[in-house]
């Protein structure tokens, strides 16, 4: 029973993986730094750099939340890949 145990332990580290990725402006491609970027239902999270980069280290099951103020939130399921570039969208109330 203990190397069962420690077995799954093992694999579900394995299961992790480092994603990476871009988040940008729909309209214009520009970078967004201060971008949140998390791993739902987690505090898991990270922000974007000045080039609206991140890396961020999740289970290859989990799903990424990004978002910023004014744009509407987007969430990905992860899926095993490992990289991301994400364009976010005006709100629509946020432009009137």
């Amino acid at each position: 029973m203990f190397f069962f145990l420690l077995f799954q332990g093992v694999s579900a580290q394995q299961e992790s993986l480092t994603v990476t990725g871009k988040v940008v402006e729909a309209d214009t491609g520009i970078p967004i730094p201060g971008a949140n970027v998390f791993q739902k239902g987690t505090s898991n999270g990270v922000v974007t750099d000045f080039d609206g980069l991140y890396s961020i280290e999740v289970p290859a099951d989990a799903i990424l939340v990004f978002s910023y103020v004014g744009f509407t939130l987007q969430e990905v399921p992860v899926g095993g890949q490992s990289q991301f570039n994400i364009s976010l969208k005006p709100e629509a109330n946020a432009l009137e």
